[in-house]
């Protein structure tokens, strides 16, 4: 999807059903299609381990639920730049 859709920033859990989260992260990083696209997990493993390990493959922030919207949108403003004008 994330080929296709070409997102500005990528919200993703670690639960999926073919990959884990960190194998999707780690492909999408690896990928120079996608490897400048931020991700965001957000997930309810709060283990240190799971965190560490979604970092470590590459993700931008680590959030776990539940969560507020606002800190989610603000992670959101923080990781999307503004397009440069022309």
């Amino acid at each position: 999807m994330a080929l296709s859709l070409r997102p500005d920033v990528i919200a993703m859990d670690l639960a999926m059903p073919v990959l884990t989260g960190t194998q999707a992260i780690a492909r999408l990083k690896t990928d120079p299609r996608t490897r400048r696209v931020p991700i965001i997990v957000l997930t309810g493993y709060a283990f240190r381990a799971i965190q560490q390990g979604a970092l470590e493959a590459g993700a931008d922030v680590f959030l776990t639920k539940p969560c507020l919207p606002e800190d989610l949108g603000g992670q959101v403003r923080k990781l999307v730049r503004p397009m440069p004008d022309g």
